[in-house]
């Protein structure tokens, strides 16, 4: 095999550069959305729309009363609430802070195709996923922790192969490709799946739901956070992870 180094079409800081100016803008209209007079305003006319007065001899009072019913029992309680959040920002914290950091470890040194197959196929797979709660939805907190028990076990699987690099197991064996491409596959999946039947469970819950989704993308934005503090130093300064050689001779 004859190694040929190809010029890269720009650096690592160029890409720094344009991931942070998606980032600001994210943020700028995720605050924009929330605060400007214009959000406020469609809020107070959607709520005013939906509070209109009922006559007191209209048996539409007991479709209200009915409603007013279900809307007490869907209601999250505050430990619940919170233990969502916390739950959201851990989820969060592998999907966008732990597996971007190391996935090129974990799969490159099974080969360069096995990398790039696994990360088209979690980036499809991602946005399909979101779209499973309208077929199997998830109610119960027992169920939902099981669900991220089970994300967080093959995200520390994907953390094992990538300290195994340059060397991980069966990293000569095709059956270590079909491995790796399918934890990754597997975790985006339940990854994006729990992130959307917490946000749903959120907004579905309460009667404030703009406030609760509110939150619901900032403990999205801190888990982020969160999950590239503790990665970046291990990947960038403490050295943990061998890249494997792209070439391998």
């Amino acid at each position: 095999m004859i190694r040929e180094k190809i010029a890269v079409r720009f650096g690592v800081r160029e890409y720094n550069l344009v991931m942070l100016v998606w980032l600001l803008l994210a943020t700028f209209s995720f605050v924009l959305l929330h605060w400007s007079k214009i959000a406020s305003d469609d809020i107070k006319s959607t709520r005013t729309s939906t509070q209109l007065p009922i006559d007191e001899a209209s048996p539409l009072n007991r479709y209200a009363d009915m409603n007013a019913g279900e809307e007490k029992i869907l209601k999250v309680s505050k430990w619940r609430y919170a233990y969502l959040l916390l739950l959201m920002a851990i989820v969060n914290a592998q999907m966008n802070g732990i597996i971007p950091s190391i996935q090129s470890y974990a799969a490159i040194p099974y080969s360069q195709a096995t990398y790039h197959l696994g990360l088209t196929l979690s980036n499809i797979a991602a946005p399909v996923a979101c779209f499973l709660p309208l077929l199997v939805q998830l109610k119960g907190i027992p169920a939902m922790s099981c669900f991220t028990v089970l994300s967080s076990l093959l995200t520390a699987v994907i953390v094992t192969l990538a300290a195994m690099s340059p060397t991980p197991f069966l990293h000569t064996s095709i059956f270590g490709k079909i491995l790796a491409v399918a934890i990754v596959v597997c975790a985006s999946v339940l990854h994006s799946y729990l992130r959307t039947v917490f946000a749903t469970v959120l907004r579905e819950s309460a009667e404030d739901s703009e406030s609760r989704l509110f939150w619901c993308g900032v403990f999205i934005q801190v888990g982020s956070f969160l999950g590239s503090c503790v990665m970046f130093p291990l990947v960038n300064v403490f050295n943990i992870f061998t890249a494997a050689p792209p070439c391998p001779p």
